[in-house]
């Protein structure tokens, strides 16, 4: 009698594994050339259609996915009753691990470009703010978050982030812009200055480009109304407007009643520019209880020299140096100490202000108007309310 032949019985599972897997070694033999003929010899033969339809339906990815999950089976099947040898049935944690890799391999099986950018939140407007007083007005208002740039003169400020530098009107950074992608824009130019093909690049960007205008203390009020309605937060800007004129009639009533006090404004430390009518500093000068000697000069930011400051005779001098380092304001006392007969001078009445909100006319205006009434009438900052 012949010897029996050991017959060995596989799994169901390992059976429609190496099923699997002789279709996949038929399909790499298709992407290959049938009967290891070439592909031009495949395309030849009049089946170009076909190699077409299979390279677009295989995938590199898919085919580690499908060999992870055949090594998945295998290890599961072989902790059966199977041909593999014990030491391998001992090795299970290597079935977690196959499936496991191949678990992230379909997960990251549409991962191979690049993920799109994140989609702006519905009703969220992104704002490039070319003007440093408009900025100030946003942060006012409570809506910082809608700022993606800012101008290269706004400056850093505590607790807020740092914006990108997308420079001003003139010098203009549209890559960055580009980058970036604002839905509006806001500058401060004059008609007459508007660079040519600014409101053309803003258009090819698809930015709305809202220019704004404040000269005087209700243009600030107007100003904020418009970026309120451009940034979809007509609330928000109505509310801040109303807690700045609060704080400005405030101001007003505390000095009522008192007499005015003559005085120059001035922004430099040569006391050479001035402050003229028809600006929101005069404005403010008016609320905290003084007058503008200068408002006769008919410009709202003239040049003087010394024999015309001595003419206007200013009773108090506000000298406005934001954030001056100490040889301007050496040299700024200096230029008061040549003038010991100006009535400002000899009275004691130099006042110099660093503060940096000090000549932008955005939500610190009202500081602005506070600090004028404090230095004008001292006597009446005792009965100042806190804001």
């Amino acid at each position: 009698m012949a010897p029996m032949r050991s017959v060995r019985v596989m799994n169901p599972c390992c059976r429609r594994a190496m099923a699997a897997s002789r279709r996949a070694h038929g399909r790499k033999m298709l992407r290959r050339g049938t009967m290891g003929r070439s592909r031009a010899a495949w395309r030849s033969s009049g089946n170009s259609m076909s190699t077409r339809r299979l390279r677009r339906k295989i995938d590199p990815r898919r085919e580690i996915t499908v060999g992870c999950w055949l090594m998945g089976l295998l290890l599961t099947a072989s902790r059966g009753k199977s041909t593999i040898g014990p030491a391998m049935r001992q090795r299970g944690g290597w079935v977690c691990l196959c499936w496991t890799a191949a678990a992230f391999m379909l997960a990251g099986a549409g991962c191979g470009s690049e993920a799109p950018a994140p989609a702006t939140r519905p009703g969220h407007v992104k704002v490039a703010s070319l003007v440093p007083a408009a900025t100030d007005l946003i942060i006012g208002m409570g809506a910082a978050e809608h700022l993606v740039a800012v101008s290269t003169y706004d400056r850093d400020r505590e607790g807020l982030p740092r914006w990108p530098r997308v420079g001003d009107y003139q010098n203009t950074d549209w890559e960055r812009l580009r980058q970036l992608r604002p839905q509006v824009m806001i500058v401060q130019i004059a008609p007459e200055r508007m660079p040519a093909g600014l409101q053309q690049r803003c258009d090819d960007l698809g930015i709305r480009l809202l220019n704004i205008r404040i000269e005087r203390l209700e243009d600030i009020f107007a100003a904020m109304q418009a970026i309120g309605a451009a940034i979809a937060r007509p609330a928000e800007a109505a509310a801040a407007q109303k807690r700045l004129r609060q704080r400005i009639e405030a101001v007003r009533q505390r000095v009522a009643g008192r007499p005015p006090v003559a005085t120059l404004i001035v922004h430099d430390d040569d006391a050479q520019q001035v402050i003229g009518p028809d600006t929101f500093l005069d404005d403010l000068l008016s609320v905290a209880g003084g007058t503008n000697v200068a408002a006769g000069l008919k410009r709202r930011y003239p040049s003087i020299d010394r024999e015309m400051l001595r003419t206007l005779k200013p009773q108090a001098v506000i000298q406005l140096l934001p954030e001056a380092p100490s040889h301007v304001l050496a040299k700024a006392r200096r230029v008061w100490e040549a003038m010991p007969d100006l009535p400002a001078v000899r009275d004691g009445r130099v006042f110099v202000l660093t503060e940096w909100y000090t000549q932008q006319p955005g939500f610190h205006v009202a500081d602005v108007a506070e600090k004028f009434a404090d230095l004008l009438h001292p006597t009446a900052a005792s009965t100042r309310s806190a804001p």
